[in-house]
């Protein structure tokens, strides 16, 4: 038999053949039935379509995993920040205190529990005292403004709210105090089952609606042990960022448990992914890091060294998982599925087929890949991919097909597909949308440094500003997308083939500042002195708009309320959006020179806690 080596191997070859054989039997013993009915499996080979029984043993609740640290290594460090680390045995106390509190406030099992605390101790210990209490997990940033806390919290049906002393209380839920819960004497939860609800996770559409899942203690336990076996080893650092409302927050604690290492948490009060892989200190050999592909980036461009093991959240870009494959550190990359379908393994593609993810689903769910009419589809051959849980099956919209080695092999645009502030998208459609305005010629995106960046092309005898682009994009473009760096180029880096080469494209930090020109007048030293307090930049001048600079809507909404309670007068965000501080300034003193115009009253949906919410959203969950 004639075949190409490059796309089967001599087992795949040699079991359709044997499936081939047993088609041709059956159709010869029994002629009249259904095609689809006909035999074409060989008893060989059906042990690899077996679905996976589910274990006889239930998945352990998450705080079970605390219990079986507690057991063996209760000295150990299960929480590193800096030179201060909290054993086993410290985390277990701690979180029965949180239990006893919230069973205080009469939590029923099921009752969603919002949390506002920064990334640190209290923050797991609180996470582990709600699981424990038999209470569902709602992470809310403290940082926020609070009426998106509060709607955030609403929408949820939150029982209980428990925040540090320095988080706002939330209006309309009852507020326990976390300072006060730590000093608690501990005690148990109640009894539960391994199908209840842990976390509520929150999903951002492209249109700016959210809607609510809840992930059960199976699915996140299930992932978390399937992980810990892949990466090994119950010992050595595991750097997190516990950042509130991200899409990785339950999996990070979880993980760490399961695997028996200490949680090594970011700085306090740090953004989301800096200085993330910093907190590791020097290197060691057993450490291991949970990060976004943004984080590997922005350490890559700085020339920072990842630990041993790595393993990277989100769909990563096809540039930054070939760079990865040829480096010593031994990288999985975690992308998910859908929300109940917690993550899918990708292993580095060294031998990965172009436009695939090769990998096997981590959790409780079996993977079941059937064809058109159902039926299972032999080893080898594509359908569609769907899960079996409780005994049923859906789709998950998605190609797959089930390999001889046990891998699954899942069809996606991995090469031109980008997640980012909670959206996974195609790269094209970004691109395209920029290409749209007339003075630009091609376009293309990429997310460098955990931002968006664009990178332009003018027409032929056309030239545009970055305000210009940044109004386009903004018609164009779900808010989420909207990029936050242009980059004018001549032409695109291509290769021999006319493909776009992204290694080639510069760095858009690597440009040298423009000349500094610090704030003059009072509204100019007003916005400067804003910025700086909210975004955490060293210095702001006249030149700089404050998206370049990081901002973000919910940054953005927040700059605006400081402005209206010193000055009275209330500026549309799209002044700071499409203007330098410069120009901003000169907007803010025409509000207050008392145009007749600009001095009206704001319309009900310009201040509503809805319409500020649903801007705040983006900009949160991107965060």
């Amino acid at each position: 038999m004639n075949y190409s080596t490059e796309l089967f191997t001599p087992d795949t070859i040699n079991m359709l053949v044997r499936s081939f054989s047993t088609l041709v039997d059956d159709i010869v013993a029994r002629p009249d039935e259904n095609l689809a009915k006909l035999r074409l499996v060989h008893e060989q080979d059906a042990p690899l379509l077996q679905e996976v029984a589910p274990s006889a043993e239930p998945a352990p609740l998450l705080h079970q995993l605390l219990d079986v640290c507690l057991a063996s290594q209760a000295a150990s460090p299960a929480l590193l920040r800096g030179s201060v680390a909290t054993s086993y045995a410290e985390l277990d106390r701690e979180s029965r205190a949180v239990t006893a509190a919230l069973l205080k406030g009469d939590l029923q099992p099921g009752d969603v529990v919002a949390l506002s605390a920064t990334a640190g101790p209290k923050q797991v210990a609180a996470t582990l005292g709600i699981w424990r209490a038999g209470g569902v997990l709602l992470a809310l940033d403290p940082r926020a403004p609070l009426d998106v806390q509060t709607e955030l919290s609403r929408s949820a049906n939150a029982r209980l709210h428990l925040r540090s002393d320095a988080a706002p209380a939330l209006e309309g839920v009852r507020a326990l105090s976390l300072e006060a819960a730590l000093a608690v004497p501990g005690e148990d939860g109640p009894s539960l089952g391994s199908d209840a609800p842990a976390w509520l996770r929150i999903e951002l559409a492209s249109d700016g609606s959210s809607t609510h899942t809840r992930v059960s203690h199976a699915e996140l336990s299930s992932a978390s042990l399937a992980l810990a076996d892949l990466v090994g080893g119950r010992s050595g650092r595991l750097a997190v960022a516990l950042a509130p409302l991200s899409h990785s927050f339950a999996l990070e604690i979880a993980f760490g448990l399961a695997s028996g290492r200490a949680l090594s948490l970011p700085p306090e009060d740090a953004r989301i992914d800096e200085a993330l892989l910093e907190n590791l200190g020097d290197v060691r050999p057993s450490d291991a890091a949970m990060v976004t592909a943004g984080a590997v980036s922005e350490l890559e461009a700085a020339g920072g060294k990842l630990p041993p093991m790595t393993i990277v959240l989100g769909d990563a870009p096809a540039e930054l998982r070939t760079s990865l494959a040829s480096g010593p550190e031994r990288v999985l990359f975690l992308r998910q599925l859908e929300a109940s379908t917690f993550v899918l393994l990708n292993e580095t593609p060294r031998n990965g087929r172009p436009g695939t993810l090769s990998g096997r689903l981590l959790g409780a769910a079996a993977p079941v890949v059937t064809d058109a009419l159902g039926e299972t589809c032999p080893i080898g051959v594509a359908g569609d991919l769907q899960l079996r849980r409780a005994g049923r099956l859906h789709s998950l919209g998605l190609r797959a097909r089930l390999l001889a080695s046990g891998m699954l092999e899942v069809a996606t645009p991995a090469s031109d597909s980008l997640e980012f502030a909670g959206h996974r998208f195609a790269r094209g459609a970004v691109s395209g949308g920029m290409a749209r305005h007339s003075a630009v010629a091609e376009a293309y995106v990429r997310i460098e440094a955990g931002r968006l960046v664009a990178y332009v092309v003018p027409a032929a005898n056309a030239s545009f500003t970055e305000t210009e682009l940044r109004r386009h994009a903004r018609a164009v473009l779900p808010a989420a997308l909207v990029p936050h760096v242009f980059v004018e180029l001549a032409e695109l880096p291509r290769d021999a083939h006319g493909r776009i080469e992204a290694s080639r494209l510069p760095s858009p930090f690597a440009a040298p500042l423009a000349a500094h020109v610090p704030a003059r007048t009072p509204s100019e030293k007003l916005l400067e002195r804003l910025f700086i307090e909210v975004l955490g930049v060293p210095r702001v001048g006249v030149h700089d708009n404050f998206f370049d600079l990081g901002g973000q809507s919910l940054l953005c909404l927040r700059v605006i309320d400081m402005i209206e309670r010193e000055t009275k007068r209330r500026m549309s965000p799209r002044i700071l959006l499409l203007n330098t501080l410069e120009q901003a300034a000169a907007a803010l003193d025409q509000l207050q020179g008392g145009k007749p115009e600009e001095k009206r009253e704001a319309r009900p949906e310009e201040t509503s806690v809805a319409g500020r919410v649903l801007k705040g959203l983006r900009g949160l969950l991107g965060g």
